[in-house]
């Protein structure tokens, strides 16, 4: 009983989850990435290689096509070795890219004349733990595993979200932060292949935020 009461009293400490604010820029991480544009108009991300010695960087050059999903003219796609491929909003300029030694990794880009409009992809690659832990926020079935596998670092979220389309494995939603701005999400996880990946977006025109949340979610 004491144990039982014990277990409830941690759990309910526990604090809300963070949610991704777009507002709150990393501007402290040191540029190790190259981004440019290939002749076929794809965006080239070139990250800090995590396995190498310090200054060397992935390739980032696509060894196939890109996706045949079409796109507006006010988008391309973006490759990656961490990410593959990502459909993005062409005039926008990378601000944040890295890639971690378990495969996890984000992109940031927002558009070059505002930081206010933003975009970040991530994922936490293959750290089974932090995908539990990450995707228990939007998930039962993750938060089931994370609850009896002490992955849960927090409970309930810090600001409501509106929940959109939404499966077993993946759900819209879009929130406001402190700052009143919305935010709009798409939260990915897998079944049998253990993963969580997010896009949030902040700012975009409504035409090409949505085309930014399908791409992610088809």
């Amino acid at each position: 009983m004491l144990t039982s009461l014990l277990l409830a009293a941690a759990l309910q400490a526990l604090p809300p989850c963070e949610l991704p604010d777009l507002d709150q820029p990393y501007n402290n991480v040191p540029r190790e990435y190259v981004a440019s544009t290939l002749d076929n108009g794809v965006i080239s991300v070139s990250m800090a290689d995590p396995m190498a010695d310090a200054g060397q960087r992935l390739p980032g050059i696509p060894g196939e096509a890109p996706p045949s999903r079409a796109h507006s003219a006010a988008s391309a796609w973006l490759w990656s070795e961490a990410s593959d491929w990502l459909l993005v909003p062409k005039a926008f300029v990378v601000s944040r890219a890295a890639v971690g030694v378990d495969g996890s990794w984000v992109i940031e880009l927002h558009h070059p004349s505002t930081v206010q409009q933003r975009l970040r992809f991530s994922s936490t690659g293959q750290c089974v733990g932090c995908a539990y832990s990450q995707g228990a926020a939007y998930f039962e079935s993750y938060a089931r595993y994370a609850r009896d596998n002490e992955f849960e670092f927090c409970r309930g979220l810090e600001w409501p979200i509106v929940r959109g389309a939404a499966s077993d494995t993946q759900v819209r939603f879009h929130y406001r932060n402190a700052g009143d701005r919305r935010h709009d999400a798409v939260a990915r996880i897998g079944l049998d292949d253990i993963h969580y990946s997010q896009l949030v977006v902040s700012g975009l025109r409504p035409v090409l935020r949505d085309e930014m949340l399908d791409a992610f979610s088809p």
